[in-house]
C-alpha cells in the first residue's frame, strides 16, 4: 500500500500501545518504531511532556485508591462515567463534549500537542531517531564514562543521517551492570529504571 498515515499512539499502558499495534504499517517508516508516541516523541517540549506524565500519575492514583474497601470502587465508578465514551447506538446527537474533553479541550487551547501537530504539517517531516539497546551500551562503555550523541557517534554506533545528527532513544532490552551518565538522549521508562537501580544517572 502506497498510501501513508501518522499513526500516533500513547505510551501510557498496554491498552493504548495495543490498539496502534495492527496500524504500524500504514506509518511512513515501517514497522513498530514508525508509530510515535505522542508523550515521548524526540524533541517534545518539557511543558508538554510535564503534562503528560501528570494525567499518568493522576490516573495511576486513582486507581490505586480504587482497591479501598467501599469508598474505592464507588468513587472510581464515578469518575469512569465522568470519561465514559458513549455508544455509538441508538442514534442520536454526541456533539456535546463530556467533562473529560472540556478539559482536554483547555489544555489543547493552552497550546498542549501544538509542537508534535506543527512538525507533522510539515511536509515529508521524518522524525529521525536512533534506537540503541542497554546491552550494547554494557559492551561498549567503561564504568562511569558518560553517553552522549557525539560520543554514540564516534565510537561508531550511531551515524548522521543526511548530515545531521538523529536523535538517540535507549531502550531496555538486555542487562547493564555499569554505571554510567546518559546525557541528550531520550530514555525510556524501563531503561531508565534499570540506569537508576545501578546508579547512572540521565541528564
Amino acid at each position: 500500500m502506497n498510501n501513508k498515515v501518522w499513526v500516533i499512539s500513547v505510551n501510557m499502558g498496554y491498552g493504548h500501545q495495543r490498539t496502534a499495534y495492527p496500524l504500524r504499517n500504514f506509518a511512513p517508516h515501517q514497522g513498530w518504531w514508525g508509530v510515535i508516541n505522542a508523550n515521548d516523541y524526540p524533541g517534545i517540549p518539557e511543558k508538554d511532556r510535564a503534562i503528560w506524565e501528570s494525567m499518568r500519575r493522576s490516573y495511576e492514583a486513582l486507581s490505586r485508591f480504587s482497591r479501598i474497601p467501599l469508598i474505592g470502587k464507588a468513587f472510581f465508578s464515578i469518575y469512569d462515567q465522568l470519561q465514559k465514551i458513549l455508544a455509538f447506538y441508538p442514534k442520536r446527537d454526541l456533539s456535546k463534549p463530556n467533562f473529560a474533553l472540556k478539559q482536554i479541550y483547555s489544555l489543547l487551547k493552552k497550546g498542549w500537542g501544538r509542537d508534535l501537530i506543527e512538525k507533522l504539517k510539515i511536509k515529508n517531516q521524518k522524525l529521525k531517531i536512533t534506537i540503541l539497546n542497554l546491552d550494547i551500551l554494557e559492551k561498549k562503555f567503561n564504568l562511569g564514562e558518560k553517553v552522549t550523541p557525539q560520543i554514540l557517534l564516534e565510537k561508531r554506533l550511531i551515524r548522521k543521517i543526511k548530515g545531521k545528527m538523529p536523535e538517540v532513544k535507549i531502550l531496555r532490552k538486555g542487562e547493564l551492570t555499569k554505571k554510567l551518565i546518559i546525557e541528550g538522549c531520550q530514555v525510556s521508562k524501563t531503561a531508565k529504571e534499570q540506569i537508576e537501580k545501578i546508579g547512572g544517572t540521565i541528564k
